[in-house]
């Protein structure tokens, strides 16, 4: 990598980004429920990928989906989430 490279973040980070930043917000299966576009705006994830992360996210057991776009981490998705990030 050069200096004149941009920072990159590759595409398959997006998972561990944000069940690491939900985690911090609702470690727990038994926590809050919270919104899933504001955990992506504050990891800084692109309106145009939102909807298949979130389907990923479904699909692998990472979170589950309650009403509209909440979600709540599972014990699988804090396993991911403490995984250190690279």
């Amino acid at each position: 990598m050069s200096l004149h490279e941009p920072h990159f973040k590759p595409k398959n980070n997006h998972v561990q980004l944000v069940l690491h930043r939900l985690h911090q917000e609702a470690p727990t299966a038994t926590g809050k429920a919270i919104d899933f576009r504001t955990i992506c705006t504050m990891v800084s994830i692109p309106h145009d990928l939102r909807a298949a992360l979130l389907k990923t996210l479904v699909e692998k057991g990472y979170v589950t989906r309650e009403a509209g776009d909440m979600i709540r981490i599972t014990k699988a998705g804090t396993n991911v989430a403490m995984t250190p990030l690279p």
